[in-house]
């Protein structure tokens, strides 16, 4: 298994770590939070056949459950069954019944070509060994007309909480950086060699974190196994001198969105 892979297995073999990490993001102060804004630039409508790759636990279609047309058909898929599965348990009020399916972005697709109006990417084409046969794949099922939405981050993305984990220990071995493989930089590269058009909108958002346990459950999520056995409570008093020093921690998410079509 590439390392590639390796990591997005331990990553995903649960929620837990994907919830930690989307939980920080409670904190930001833009007033449209980061899934309604993705919502909004994919605007779907009525009778329109959408797919999304990576779909995690589902937040993004529970954040905008009043604003689903029930006349779209909408695919979930994840390569990760428990992903899945959290997402099922998410999802399982909402009106709108979503089809779920265990996908491989660079597998064989079991789709038509020219099947979808959209498809969306959502935080995860770096964690795919080949981009390349990932995009190809999309742009064969995409409708002439179709759009691929690919959700990432800049290279900057969070370095205030990096700077903060290494103040607090500078021997910390923090994660391979995998968002160096495609991120709001690099990706438009890849992009291109498929879709004639491919637009970037930038998310502005900043986070103002007032109490230690988000930034916790944060670094629980990233950092290996070992590295904070043992010392959370000194990592707690750390984060809380930084709060009553500054009156909160701000942190800078820098994401956005890829709009490519032909």
């Amino acid at each position: 298994m590439s390392l590639v892979r390796e990591h997005a297995a331990e990553q995903y073999k649960d929620s837990a770590n994907l919830e930690s990490r989307i939980n920080i993001y409670n904190y930001g102060t833009n007033s449209e939070p980061w899934h309604k804004w993705v919502f909004s630039q994919v605007a779907i409508e009525p009778g329109d056949i959408l797919l999304e790759f990576g779909c995690g636990n589902g937040q993004l279609w529970a954040a905008n459950a009043a604003r689903i047309p029930e006349e779209a058909r909408i695919i979930l898929s994840d390569n990760s069954p428990a992903m899945i599965q959290a997402a099922k348990e998410k999802l399982a009020s909402l009106k709108y019944r979503f089809p779920f399916m265990d996908l491989d972005i660079e597998g064989e697709l079991p789709f038509d070509d020219g099947t979808f109006d959209y498809v969306i990417a959502n935080h995860m084409l770096y964690h795919v060994v080949d981009i390349d046969t990932a995009i190809k794949g999309v742009r064969r099922i995409l409708k002439p007309t179709g759009t691929f939405f690919v959700a990432t981050n800049r290279s900057d993305h969070l370095k205030e909480m990096k700077k903060l984990f290494l103040e607090f220990d500078d021997g910390l071995v923090y994660p391979v950086d995998l968002e160096e493989r495609f991120n709001l930089g690099s990706g438009g590269a890849y992009l291109e060699r498929y879709f004639s058009r491919v637009v970037v909108r930038e998310y502005e958002n900043l986070l103002r974190i007032n109490k230690p346990d988000p930034i916790i459950q944060y670094a629980l999520s990233i950092f290996t196994s070992g590295q904070l056995t043992g010392r959370l409570d000194w990592l707690r008093d750390f984060l809380q001198r930084k709060i009553e020093e500054f009156g909160a921690i701000e942190i800078t998410p820098k994401s956005g969105i890829f709009l490519a079509s032909a």
